[in-house]
């Protein structure tokens, strides 16, 4: 059988993953020698199922070589695949801008290389992210393999919420990579709730060239009124918490 063939069900995401490698001692960990899964690793297969059916979650086993073994259906969606297994034996070069892959590769080495989870924060495909590889033991052919799992960082968390996460040098910005450097500035003000003429005084622009910068992005991003487009510097990590509070701190001493 094919490393990237995936056994089982076509829907099922038990398919050629984690679980089934075998451990250290060359055995499953989740069988017992039967044909059936034993009663504690039902609870395992569980969490497997909840993790790679959660929409929020982009989920891939990779090996070290960039190449896909398992993806879920949401990041079959991110891919633009309509069929998951579509991506079966074929690398991360192949969907993903080339610096950003060449990250992704060297810390999926990294983490093969040292046994040790990272995680990484950074924007891919225009939306801020936070993603965690972690290593899992090596199966029968040989191959390093590692799970990455991907989750959107909500706009409002604030990053002392958050654990430790190592900021990714290299960005895929998605949509937002049509813009320019002032219309990057603009849209993260928008998503600071500054006004026209706030974001005007805050850059030393007039009113009439800001007002010229946000019709720009609304075109550019598709984006019919200025909630859209705050929404959209939400999602891409240009707006935190922090920089709210900040703002409306600067906004109040100056009414004063």
């Amino acid at each position: 059988m094919s490393p990237y063939t995936m056994s089982r069900s076509p829907t099922s995401p038990l398919r050629n993953h984690p679980s089934e490698q075998p451990d250290g001692r060359g055995r499953n960990p989740f069988h017992n020698g039967s044909a059936r899964l034993p009663d504690w690793a039902s609870g395992a297969a569980a969490c497997w199922e909840a993790l790679v059916q959660d929409a929020r979650a982009l989920v891939s086993v990779v090996d070290e070589a960039g190449r896909y073994h398992f993806i879920n259906t949401s990041l079959a969606g991110l891919l633009g695949l309509s069929d998951p297994q579509a991506a079966l034996g074929r690398t991360m070069h192949e969907f993903l801008p080339k610096p950003f892959a060449d990250e992704r590769l060297g810390y999926i080495r990294r983490v093969a290389d040292t046994n040790t989870p990272v995680t990484l924060e950074g924007v891919w495909a225009g939306r801020w992210v936070r993603s965690t590889i972690r290593p899992i033991t090596p199966g029968d052919d040989g191959l390093r393999r590692v799970l990455l799992v991907t989750v959107p960082v909500a706009g409002d968390e604030s990053t002392a919420d958050r654990s430790p996460a190592i900021r990714q040098k290299v960005d895929d910005l998605g949509p937002l990579s049509s813009l320019t450097r002032r219309e990057l500035d603009v849209l993260r003000l928008i998503g600071r709730g500054l006004s026209t003429a706030q974001i005007a005084a805050r850059l030393f622009r007039s009113v009439k060239t800001i007002e010229g910068h946000r019709v720009s992005l609304g075109n550019k991003l598709k984006a019919s009124n200025r909630v859209e487009l705050a929404r959209i510097a939400i999602r891409a990590g240009l707006v935190t918490l922090d920089d709210s509070v900040d703002d409306e701190a600067k906004t109040d001493d100056g009414a004063k």
